[in-house]
């Protein structure tokens, strides 16, 4: 596991007692067991290490099966009661990334600069971002009227947390780039996938919702 600035601080291991998690101590350089994350054969991924907060994100899941973003307390050796995730979808589940267009639609997203969590990304009936902090939650309410009928997500965040690249399709859209100035407002261009494609001229895709024999839940195109 490493910190903001590249340098490894801890390490996860699973073996039969366990997955556990290992400090490597300044003095002597061994990794000493601090802590037991899990049983063995738990399911869970780290996501970043956050120094200033003392908390290390864990994608696992929850007492109902859904995946969700945990937080453990360093300090107090033990899970804090902070959870991201949705009753009905997987929040940054423990499986390959589903993208579009080059961006994870399913990632938790990280401050460059300190690996403060800002918010995280899931796919619902269509792909949502999920917002901690508030100016990006408004940045997101701002895109998504400037752009009605388009899903716009966030794909990159500058260090400073001002300027964010964002990325806008659609079943019709392949999708358009922009760069957000969150100091003005300001929306640049930046390009555009596929520009052989006339929107204008692909069908729009309609929402299934249905129910399997045993009762399950199945959403479809």
């Amino acid at each position: 596991v490493f910190d903001e600035k590249g340098e490894v601080r801890f390490s996860v291991t699973e073996s039969p007692d366990g997955v556990a998690l290992f400090e490597q101590t300044p003095t002597m350089g061994r990794w000493v067991e601090i802590a037991k994350l899990g049983v063995s054969g738990a399911k869970m991924k780290v996501r970043a290490l956050d120094t200033a907060q003392g908390l290390l994100f864990v994608s696992r899941p929850n007492s109902q099966g859904r995946w969700v973003l945990s937080a453990y307390d360093l300090k107090r050796r033990q899970w804090s009661d902070f959870e991201v995730g949705h009753e009905r979808y997987d929040v940054t589940p423990g499986i390959p990334s589903l993208a579009v267009g080059g961006v994870d639609l399913t990632a938790a997203i990280f401050s460059r600069s300190n690996s403060a969590l800002l918010g995280v990304a899931f796919v619902a009936d269509i792909p949502l971002q999920q917002w901690v902090v508030p100016r990006f939650g408004e940045a997101q309410r701002k895109l998504d009227k400037t752009f009605p009928g388009l899903v716009n997500v966030v794909s990159d965040v500058d260090e400073a947390g001002r300027q964010l690249v964002v990325f806008s399709f659609s079943g019709r859209e392949p999708g358009v780039y922009h760069l957000l100035n969150m100091s003005n407002g300001r929306l640049t261009p930046l390009g555009r996938c596929m520009n052989h494609i006339v929107p204008e001229q692909m069908h729009t895709p309609v929402v299934v919702d249905c129910r399997s024999a045993d009762g399950t839940e199945l959403h479809g195109f």
